[in-house]
């Protein structure tokens, strides 16, 4: 798998593994008599041990066992009296302490041990008794070795103080933990040497949970169709019949998106579903995480992972009852871990999340930290809350166990059972040393195993019985399991205190991920995919918001299955994407395709569900379409209406484009029938991101929360008409000064030395910095970049590093925004370039701008129903000019090549940098000069930024990408990555595509009002159609292909709706901090809809002092006005 580029082949694997076996026979090492020790931890964290007092004199009474953590069973074969990585860990109470630990020593009776310490300079004799207790558990066949006392010199006294400890015979701890195990019985009192007493040490196991399971990959070497039938078919079916054979055998499974697949799939018998449902009714087969994939936890939304949780954990509780719905996460492939990760889980309902792919692993496990409590929000707290794990073991991760016991190809035999069984033990034994408890998960199973279950099971079912047969000799003992099993017993141990005595994680992150290279890389791969993966979310949204609004209060429309059925394909597409070798970019090059391929046919099936409800909303009988091409091809005397839908629950104030071919062009608002400023630009090329032609035409747009509304292009018939203002774009050649563009709130100001951006000024926060905007490259390191791991040979590079290197810059002024067209010299000349961009800075004309329709609105002081909603104090408008807006063309790259958008700016920012969680909250980092460039880049998802006491530089997104500030004031985001080779975790990347990628700057005072709401304007774009193309000059409507008529006006019910039926909103407001994130009848009963709302602001973030970031008490009442709920559950 991708755990290790040094993994042999599988058949040379298991001959190696065998051979270390009998190797270890022949040397007569017991491996499997390993001794545990019998130790507690306690609540502050600290390790105690009762035996060594600040003086010999007596001890007596109980201590409880959450106050202390004892190890007396075992032995060190040297121990000094000073700090020691083997034999000190920490201080009791009164004084210093040693903390023995005893290993590979067998049990024989007369035999003991001594105890050796120092007395305290006040008292030099020795007590007669020392209470000790061992409230965990001992571990059987310990051995006895005897610690000679001049290795402890006494600081004050020539003698030492002894304890003595004689095993006389052993007691076997009940083979299930019991609660109520009164700790009093295991308190002995010894006496010194000279008169040992013959005492008990109970023996208490070491309880092994083998947790068989397949981890199928939601398309990476082959495609979904690919595996489902050569692989997970088969897996599904054989386990099956294993399971059905022997009531004893389990397993777990995670991808609803092969599960439902063999669910409904015409060869899956009747028979097999009763049989499945059997299995799971009585614990055998346990459905864990329940998605629709293993999500990526770096490149995804929190918004799309919730979505494919909702979908596969939707098919669970509609198939198997409620409580099929997973309780227990398994995100054990991602490439890192996220703090978003258990907030999702536990709002999902779950109680523990279970990882692997974690850096720096061996010191967890040496620590004890492998497991904790894990909370991803600090504002959420508890809520977000739950227990986390990371799989112990080698770099084999959760195919560990399975590489030891591969059953499909080196069966158990008569003759092998004793080798394996030894290799068990000693996996189990030493694993079981990096937990806090005796309870150990041992994970069987690996990237889609389990395709022939029998040869598999049957072969565990010998070592699980010859294992059983030993319990009492070796306390190790082993069961089939699956995560509720194990869970369940470690919930339950140390009388139910062990959650609470675990450490506490706030907000922390697993990023970035050190597994021989860095993984940091496929935060950017594919940046094509990653667009049409956003795309693909945005719109899934915007339908699902349309078609769910539209059939709450129109039961027809609700009724129609057609219209509902559309818009699945898309939902399963962003589904699958989701997969942590998905958005990721980490397939192989046909899996990509699928990806993109399956978004872009599941939008175009789900637009007429879109398009039907806005034809209701509008009261048009006719097609709406989705394609600009009704634009593109606008002839003389025609007209083409253009309707735009917005899907947030904000009003929104902006700039719109679409392409067009000609400039004779008239724009009017269809509500108001009056003409709108428009400007038209000359298109940066000829084809730009996917689009062919000539100019692209801006126009100001107003719409109400989840409001429509209607535009008319036409030609011009006169030349009186006001047509569009016509901005050509010219050369800025030969420069003598600096080049200025500016609005309301920014001055930007371009160097005539090198071309560039190189000064901002915010004049309405009264700050202004210094800022270097470059293109720069990274040479891929041979064999280290890859589709996973960035590895770069050097420092990045400019393109432009000189004057005589300054980009190509042609320049558009108008009255509605100013335009820069830059192509960097890389390549053999300026036509060869591979690297453009196109910065717009937009007008703040308060003329341009129309205001927003009106919608109801709430009453600040209105405390009588105790709602609490804070205003916005950045009004709506300003959002269409506060940003610097930047595309950028780059491709086809040569190999080794890596492209950065790299931003230096004298903002002191002292290596401190910003970015979002999965587009949650705000992560702080920390560059680290002792790392590699590419260990101290991080995943972006909408948001980073740098920032002093003064002045922020922030940067939103619309497609995930790795980032990084490596000097003070620097911020660099890789935009498109060609290494054109493999890191050897999976398949190599050569991309040859033309990536797209945009950025939006905002720059001011810190604070986050403005970027996190420009965030969402940014990722959730207005939904456009186009309708009613038709001659200006004719009145005859059915004369005009794809002409529709007017019937009359029909209202959605909202209050702003006019006179037509152009305009109006879905009845919708949210105070300016609550994004509605959901609103969705899919898969409900009739009348009932899911709806999920987001606070977007962190209570304790960079932004805490601002009133947007406190709760919001809301009654929905009142939020919803049309789909008004009449209850909630």
């Amino acid at each position: 798998g991708r755990g290790s580029r040094m993994t042999p082949s599988s058949s040379s694997s298991s001959l190696f593994s065998v051979f270390l076996v009998l190797l270890c026979m022949l040397c007569d090492h017991p491996s499997y008599a390993r001794v545990r020790p019998c130790t507690h931890r306690s609540r502050d964290g600290q390790y105690y041990d009762l035996s060594p007092l600040s003086s010999c004199s007596s001890y007596d009474g109980y201590i409880s066992t959450n106050d202390l953590e004892l190890n007396v069973c075992g032995v060190v074969t040297s121990c000094e009296q000073k700090d020691s990585s083997v034999c000190r860990r920490g201080k009791y109470n009164y004084g210093s302490v040693l903390d023995y630990t005893f290993e590979d020593l067998p049990a024989e009776e007369g035999k003991g041990v001594v105890l050796s310490y120092a007395p305290t300079a006040s008292s030099s004799s020795c007590g007669s008794t020392i209470t000790f207790l061992c409230d965990l558990y001992a571990v059987n066949q310990p051995r006895i070795k005897i610690i000679s006392d001049d290795k402890i010199s006494s600081p004050s006294s020539s003698s030492s103080c002894h304890l003595y400890l004689e095993i006389s015979s052993i007691e076997a701890c009940p083979r299930e933990h019991d609660n109520n195990y009164n700790y009093n019985k295991n308190i002995h009192h010894l006496s010194s040497p000279s008169t040992p007493p013959q005492q008990q040490i109970k023996i208490c196991p070491l309880y092994v949970y083998l947790v068989p399971h397949s981890h199928d990959d939601v398309g990476w070497l082959k495609t979904i169709d690919g595996y489902y039938e050569s692989e997970v078919k088969n897996i599904l079916d054989t386990v099956l019949q294993q399971l059905v054979a022997n009531p004893e055998r389990k397993f777990i499974y995670v991808e609803q998106a092969y599960f439902t697949r063999w669910w409904y799939d015409k060869n899956t018998t009747d028979l097999q579903r009763t049989q499945l449902r059997t299995v799971h009714s009585r614990g055998q087969f346990e459905f864990v995480l329940g998605g629709w994939t293993m999500p990526d936890e770096a490149c995804t939304t929190y918004s799309a992972v919730a979505d494919e949780y909702t979908l596969g954990h939707m098919f669970l509780s509609q198939t198997f009852g409620p409580s099929a719905r997973p309780t227990k996460g398994w995100q054990i492939d991602p490439f890192g871990a996220s703090s978003t990760t258990p907030t999702l889980g536990k709002l999902a309902g779950f109680d523990v999340q279970l990882i692997d792919r974690v850096s720096n692993k061996p010191t967890l496990e040496k620590e004890k930290l492998l497991q904790f409590r894990w909370q991803g929000s600090p504002s959420l707290g508890a809520k977000s809350e739950l227990l986390g794990e990371i799989m112990g073991g080698d770099t084999n991760g959760y195919c560990d166990w399975f590489f030891r016991f591969d059953f499909n190809k080196d069966p158990v035999h008569w003759f092998d059972i004793d080798i394996y069984g030894k290799l068990f033990l000693d996996t189990a034994l030493k694993r079981g040393e990096d937990y806090r408890s005796p309870h150990l998960l041992a994970q069987w199973g690996c990237d889609f195993q389990f395709q022939t279950a029998q040869p598999m099971f049957e072969s565990m079912d010998k070592l699980v019985d010859w294992l059983q047969k030993r319990e009492n000799e070796t306390g190790v003992i082993v069961r089939y399991a699956t995560l509720s099993d194990y869970w369940s017993s470690i919930y339950s141990f140390n009388n139910g205190t062990f959650y609470d005595d675990l450490p506490l994680n706030v907000g922390g992150d697993f990023f970035p991920l050190d597994d021989i290279l860095w993984w940091t890389g496929y935060f950017t791969s594919r940046p094509v995919l990653k667009g049409i993966v956003r795309e693909g979310e945005a719109v899934g949204r915007s339908l699902d918001l349309l078609y769910s609004f539209v059939s709450s209060f129109n039961s027809s429309f609700d009724n129609d299955t057609n219209l509902a059925n559309n818009l699945m394909p898309l939902r399963v597409a962003n589904a699958d994407a989701t997969h942590h070798d998905g958005v990721t970019g980490t397939s192989v090059p046909e899996v990509v395709d699928m990806f993109k391929n399956d978004i872009l046919n599941g939008i175009e099936k789900g637009v007429p569900t879109g398009a039907a409800a806005l034809s209701h909303l509008l009261a048009y009988q006719g097609d709406l379409t989705f394609a600009t091409d009704a634009i593109l091809s606008l002839k003389t005397g025609q007209t083409v209406n253009i309707v735009l839908f917005n899907s947030l629950a904000w009003p929104r104030v902006e700039y719109y484009m679409v392409p067009v071919n000609r400039l004779d062009l008239v724009l009017v608002d269809s509500t108001s029938q009056k003409p709108l400023p428009c400007q038209i630009n000359d298109a940066p090329a000829p084809t730009w991101n996917n689009i062919t032609s000539k100019y692209n035409l801006y126009f100001p747009v107003s719409l109400a929360a989840l409001g429509y509304n209607t535009y008319t292009v036409s030609t011009s018939s006169s030349s009186s008409s006001p047509q569009c203002f016509y901005s050509p774009s010219v050369e800025w050649s030969s420069p003598t000064q600096d080049l200025i563009i500016s609005n309301a709130m920014y001055n930007i100001t371009f160097s005539h030395i090198t071309g560039r951006l190189a000064h901002i000024a915010n004049v309405l926060d009264g700050v202004q910095n210094g800022v270097d905007q470059d293109i720069r490259q990274y040479e891929s390191e041979k064999e280290v970049s890859g589709a996973y791991a960035f590895g770069p040979k050097g420092s990045s590079m400019s393109l432009s590093s000189s004057s005589s290197s300054r980009p190509l810059t042609y320049i558009s002024k108008g009255p509605l925004l100013s335009e820069l067209h830059q192509t960097f010299e890389c390549g053999s000349s300026f036509t060869s370039s591979y690297a453009k961009q196109v910065i717009k800075l937009y007008s703040s004309s308060t003329s341009s701008i129309p205001s927003s329709s009106p919608s109801f609105s709430y009453d600040d002081n209105d405390n009588s129903n105790n709602i609490h909603v804070p205003s916005a104090p950045v009004p709506d408008a300003e959002y269409a000019y506060n940003y610097v807006d930047v595309q950028y063309e780059l491709g086809v790259l040569p190999a080794k090549t890596e492209i950065i958008a790299s931003f230096q700016s004298d903002i002191k920012s002292g290596g401190t940098f910003y970015t979002d969680s999965n587009g949650y909250e705000i992560h702080k980092r920390k560059y680290d000069p002792t790392l590699k460039i590419q260990a101290n880049y991080y995943p972006i998802v909408y948001t980073s930024f740098i920032a002093d006491n003064t002045s922020q530089l922030s940067f939103l997104h619309e497609r995930s990408h790795g980032g990084s500030s490596l000097l003070s004031g620097q911020m660099e985001m890789m935009l498109h990555r060609n290494p054109n080779q493999t890191d050897h975790f999976g398949p190599g990347l050569t991309d040859e595509d033309v990536a797209y990628p945009g950025l939006r700057i905002v720059y001011g005072k810190p604070g986050l009002e403005r970027v996190l709401r420009q965030a969402h304007l940014f990722n959730f774009p207005l939904l456009s159609y186009t309708f009613g193309v038709n001659n200006s000059s004719s009145n005859d409507d059915d004369n005009d292909a794809g002409a529709g008529k007017y019937p009359g006006s029909r209202s959605a019910g909202s209050k702003t709706s006019s006179s037509s039926s152009f305009s109006g909103d879905l009845g919708v407001l949210l105070p300016p901090n609550i994004h509605l994130l959901t609103f969705s009848n899919y898969g409900q009963s009739a009348g009932q809809f899911l709806v999920r709302l987001t606070h977007i602001f962190s209570i304790d973030g960079v932004d805490a002092n601002n009133p947007l970031t406190q709760p919001v008490l809301l009654d929905l009442s009142i939020v919803f006005t049309l789909a008004k709920p009449v209850s909630l559950q």
